[in-house]
């Protein structure tokens, strides 16, 4: 539909306009706010929108309608309400209801002031069935519902929503409204206050403290060169295996195998073992000291028969001396017996040492040992991900440390 099919000109005395319940968004839905509409309609007395689907009207769209009395955009959806009534003194009734109306603008509570104060004229405006407000920044809306000339239709049966509660807006009392706004302000102005004071404070508190700020700034920075320099250095080196398994060949096979499953199997890592990968027709000696030197750890299966075993105790030795050349245990003890079963007689002083000083592995001797057994063994092999942690905890200690000497930071 054209619309130019709704300008007056066509029906200069045209009083009454019924639309009600007439699908206008096929028609209007494209207009603007600012659209032209019901031009040269100035003997309209009564126009009806209601349930038109019509959301926006334009501002304008009454102007030229002088003496109309009733208008109804009732059920339409409206947002905000924002039309033009300078021009529509006569106006008596504005039906409003069943909108999505939660408020009214400063301008429109004036144009409909404008109109209910002229002298013996009353003017209704119909607000029902609409979503309002009556929160802090709709008071002056609230207060202007309470005292203007303007009428409400069943005024009785307006509710408004504050803070998720529904207020009969005939019974809302102004002054609770007003004391929980100056609550809030309050509240946001002692938050603020306090935020501020709290970094005056820390500013003057980092102003006097400032020198030994500065202490523990560097002292934090040193430190973290230190590991970054040692962290690249175990960088630069690359090793082939992540473990060369040392055992007797006098012990159970079957031990070998299972570790050579768990670990290379089922936690991916690689494995230098002898029998398995030492260059045939090799020296024994060079074999040993070349997977030693290309593993990151040496695995080391401590039993009397290991220490009844030469070669066994060259393989302990050459690990021994890799340790005192890198900046980490690279020897993973695992005894597979008691320590107090092991003759000690044929113990070298350095392991006697290493076993005094070290952490080491005792063999699952049930099931329920051994989750925890294969969870610090694979630990113990792969990068040493948590030196990070002794780090900051030596940090940690040397900043204690310091606040005995100095006093607490406050």
């Amino acid at each position: 539909m054209d619309p130019e099919t709704f300008n007056c000109k066509n029906f200069p005395l045209m009083e009454t306009l019924l639309l009600g319940d007439l699908d206008l968004s096929p028609t209007f839905g494209r207009e603007d706010k600012h659209s032209l509409i019901f031009q040269n309609c100035s003997k309209m007395v009564t126009i009806d929108l209601a349930n038109t689907n019509f959301p926006i009207i334009p501002k304008q769209a009454f102007q030229d309608m002088s003496i109309v009395e009733n208008i109804n955009i009732s059920s339409n959806y409206i947002l905000e309400l924002d039309i033009d009534l300078k021009n529509n003194l006569n106006l008596k009734l504005l039906n409003v209801s069943f909108n999505l109306v939660k408020y009214l603008s400063p301008d429109m509570m004036h144009q409909l002031d404008k109109i209910a104060n002229q002298p013996d004229h009353d003017l209704v405006l119909d607000l029902q069935h609409n979503p309002l407000l009556c929160g802090c920044e709709q008071l002056e809306f609230i207060k202007w519902m309470k005292s203007t000339a303007v009428s409400f239709h069943n005024f009785d049966s307006y509710l408004c929503l504050n803070k998720d509660i529904y207020h009969k807006v005939s019974t809302l009392s102004i002054s609770d409204i007003q004391l929980q706004c100056k609550m809030e302000v309050i509240k946001i102005s002692s938050s603020i206050s306090a935020t501020f004071l709290f970094i005056i404070m820390m500013g003057v508190v980092l102003y006097m403290k400032r020198h030994r700020m500065e202490y523990l700034f560097l002292l934090s920075r040193q430190m973290a060169r230190r590991l970054i320099g040692r962290t690249r250095s175990r960088g630069n080196r690359l090793y082939k295996y992540h473990g060369f398994v040392c055992w007797s060949s006098q012990e159970d096979i079957s031990i070998i195998v299972l570790i050579q499953g768990k670990l290379e199997m089922d936690f991916g890592l690689r494995l230098a073992i002898g029998d398995r990968d030492f260059e045939v027709g090799g020296y024994i000696i060079d074999n040993i000291v070349h997977f030693i030197t290309a593993s990151r750890k040496t695995i080391i299966f401590l039993s009397n028969n290991y220490l009844n075993s030469k070669w066994c105790m060259f393989e302990l030795q050459v690990a021994m001396n890799k340790s005192q050349e890198v900046e980490f245990d690279t020897v993973v003890m695992i005894l597979l017996h008691d320590i107090n079963d092991l003759d000690k007689t044929k113990m070298p002083p350095s392991l006697t040492n290493y076993l005094k000083r070290k952490t080491y592995l005792q063999w699952p001797a049930s099931s329920a040992q051994q989750p925890a057994f294969w969870l610090r063994l694979r630990m113990l092999l792969i990068l040493e991900k948590y030196r990070m942690i002794s780090f900051w905890l030596s940090i940690l200690e040397k900043i204690t440390h310091l606040n005995k000497m100095m006093g607490p930071i406050i």
